[in-house]
């Protein structure tokens, strides 16, 4: 999942060495184009329990989208429900 086994992300900066090896000075193996989902949330059945998160392969990479949620909802079950301005500012900050 890594480009020649060095850089994990889809954009980077400074990485001189995956230049093209011609003279081209343009880097083939990297994309300046974000990979973006679109989901209309007015079209999905939406309840309370869901979650959305967000984050850069250096988290999906090494954790399952089950896990991630598990780790989200144990957080959360320490605050209180009427809590809910504080428990979401924690986890933001994590």
């Amino acid at each position: 999942s890594r480009v020649l086994a060095t850089i994990g992300v889809t954009r980077g900066f400074g990485d001189h060495d995956l230049r093209a090896l011609n003279s081209t000075p343009v880097k083939p193996f990297l994309s300046s184009q974000p990979e973006v989902q679109i989901l209309d949330i007015l079209n999905e059945n939406i309840d309370d329990s869901d979650l959305l998160i967000m984050g850069t392969d250096g988290l999906w990479d090494v954790t399952s989208n089950e896990r991630a949620v598990e780790t989200v909802k144990k957080s959360l079950s320490h605050f209180s429900s009427d809590n809910d301005t504080r428990k979401y500012r924690y986890l933001y900050l994590k």
